[in-house]
């Protein structure tokens, strides 16, 4: 055994070496806990970042699918968007231009 002097010594480096230990294991660059919980919250935003993705993908893959089934949409989205016209039609602009 050791002398009363020696063993609060003793305890005095085991309380340093484990508070060492504990603030290596908090503010250890890359692998911390400041890291770990920083690396969670990219984890958490990529989530929902793919969620999102997930939703748009779904959405357009509907939109694909109706542009092939229904004639009557493709043509509106064709005029709406891309101001086509059919055979034999013709655009007359009455808007007051700066003349």
């Amino acid at each position: 055994m050791l002398p009363s002097g020696e063993k609060k010594v003793f305890r005095k480096v085991m309380a340093v070496a484990v508070l060492l230990f504990l603030s290596w294991i908090m503010f250890a660059p890359g692998a911390g806990l400041l890291s770990f919980f920083g690396k969670l919250s990219d984890y958490r935003r990529l989530e929902e970042r793919a969620n999102l993705l997930e939703k748009e993908n779904a959405a357009l893959q509907q939109d694909i699918e109706r542009l092939l089934a229904d004639p009557q949409y493709l043509e509106d989205i064709a005029r709406r968007k891309h101001n086509l016209l059919k055979k034999n039609e013709k655009v007359f602009d009455f808007s007051r231009s700066g003349k």
